[in-house]
């Protein structure tokens, strides 16, 4: 599924930012996801935008968390944070945004509560997160279907 683009001011991207705190999560059960011909997968990748410039690809992960009786997505946009760490581990600790948090419509498993960076093992680069938080509010916080906006191919 391709989505409609918008244009996040660099006020509300540091807005999400400074409304994120690291937090540290149970890991209870995962997501498996069926990606066809009786194959499933636990960690998944998706491209949300296309066009002659080039492709962009989301990798996530997903999974339960009594922590907060919630479902939780691990997602990256740089290719540069294995989310693979997720499915061996018990525990992580991520960049988790409080609003969204303690939003009732997050939580689901149809609407998990995004975690936009994992802390720990892996090195945390502002830039790397930044460029998360973008692609994530440009493209996934008020999910639009791209035919019903502008054309994907279009410059903007």
């Amino acid at each position: 599924m391709l989505f409609s683009p918008a244009s996040p001011s660099e006020e509300r991207i540091n807005s999400y930012i400074k409304r994120s705190d690291s937090l540290y999560l149970k890991i209870d059960r995962l997501v498996i996801f069926d990606i066809g011909d009786g194959k499933k997968r636990v960690d998944n990748f998706m491209p949300y935008f296309t066009n002659f410039r080039g492709n962009r690809y989301k990798n996530y992960v997903g999974f339960y968390s009594s922590t907060y009786n919630k479902y939780f997505v691990a997602e990256n946009y740089t290719k540069t944070q294995s989310l693979g760490i997720v499915s061996d581990a018990y525990h992580i600790s991520g960049m988790i945004n409080l609003d969204e948090l303690k939003d009732s419509s997050f939580g689901s498993r149809e609407k998990p509560v995004p975690i936009l960076w994992l802390r720990g093992g892996t090195n945390f680069y502002e830039s790397d997160y930044r460029f998360n938080v973008n692609e994530y509010l440009r493209f996934f916080k008020d999910r639009k279907p791209f035919n019903k906006e502008r054309c994907m191919v279009c410059i903007f």
